[in-house]
């Protein structure tokens, strides 16, 4: 599934920052592919964080949020020093997950789109429903079903 480009009008949405570091890029000299999926579960994190429940509170009550699809679209590069907003939204959530679409952008330029789909997992890694702390804070979304 394609990320969407931009959250429907009165979406919440979360941005992350994060600058580039030297580390980060390959000896063409623009972030590797590899570090936009990095951001995407910082950017997450940072979501949760603002929420007021951290991940490590979730881990804490025996809860996981596993990556089950990740899918990112490069549209252009990011370089050394720049910085670089991570715009995230939910989409979706069932019972058991959550989807969120992403926009990277560098000043007003986009590099990529991206999307993930998280599962709920219990501490015997079964899919398990999402616990009700974390569904009392996180924003309802257009397409929510059971």
């Amino acid at each position: 599934m394609m990320a969407e480009s931009s959250p429907p009008i009165g979406t919440p949405t979360h941005t992350w920052r994060t600058r580039v570091a030297y580390h980060e890029c390959d000896p063409m000299g623009v972030v590797h592919h590899a570090v936009h999926v990095q951001w995407l579960g910082n950017a997450r994190s940072d979501w949760c964080r603002s929420l007021g429940l951290p991940y490590t509170k979730l881990e804490d009550q025996g809860w996981w949020l596993a990556v089950r699809e990740c899918s990112v679209v490069y549209e252009a590069p990011a370089h050394h020093d720049e910085c670089v907003d991570v715009k995230l939204w939910l989409t979706s959530r069932t019972s058991t997950r959550m989807r969120h679409s992403y926009v990277l952008q560098v000043d007003d330029r986009v590099i990529a789109r991206a999307h993930t789909e998280l599962v709920c997992l219990n501490r015997n890694w079964r899919p398990s429903p999402i616990p009700p702390a974390l569904l009392e804070l996180i924003p309802e979304c257009g397409h929510t079903s059971t």
